[in-house]
Order: structure tokens, then sequence, then C-alpha cells
């Protein structure tokens, strides 16, 4: 995503894989890309879905090559204000954080 978005998004970026599942050689993927602010989301979109379009595009070859399978992919872009401040969304995009105190020093 950040290839194309050519570093208009920062760091406050995040995806998560909402539906997994493989039906014969086609695996079908469901995903959020979580953002922080809506000005964020209009970039992720693009004028007229253009860049979300080229993001999925992109994913989906990469993805191709490393299932060997073909891939339906489809992406969402969810607003999440501070959601890197926040335990429970951490966890739901991957970080392994198991408490506040973790979050605090995730930050220093």
């Amino acid at each position: 995503m950040l290839r194309q978005t050519h570093q208009e998004i920062p760091y406050e970026t995040a995806i998560e894989i909402d539906r997994f599942a493989e039906k014969g050689e086609v695996i079908e993927i469901e995903a959020s890309i979580i953002v922080a602010k809506r000005s964020q989301k209009r970039v992720v979109l693009g004028e007229k879905g253009q860049m979300i379009k080229q993001i999925g595009i992109a994913a989906r070859e990469v993805l191709e090559k490393l299932f060997s399978a073909q891939i339906f992919l489809k992406l969402f872009v969810k607003v999440e204000q501070n959601w890197h401040k926040k335990l429970d969304t951490l966890e739901k995009v991957g970080y392994k954080i198991h408490s506040e105190d973790d979050l605090e020093e995730f930050f220093k």
C-alpha cells in the first residue's frame, strides 16, 4: 500500500484480515485498511476509487505468487481514530501487546 500511495500515508495504517476462505483453487480474502483520519481514507481510496483499485491489484499479484493460487481480494477502508494506541485494535492487526504497561512501553 505504501508503494501505491507513495508514502503519503503515515505509519498510522494497518491491515486487518476480516475473512480468509479457501474454496477449491481460489482463496477469498476480505481485508480492511485501517487509517487514523478521514483525510487518510481519501488518500487510500483515491479519486473515483483508483488508488484502492491499484492497491488491490498489486496486493493480489503478490498474494497469488505467495499462495500459488487464484486470489479474490476485497478491500475496505476503516477510519479508527487513535487505533494505534488501543490495545484491542493493535491485537486485531497482529501486534502482541499483553497489557497497558506494554502499550506505554511500545510508544516510548
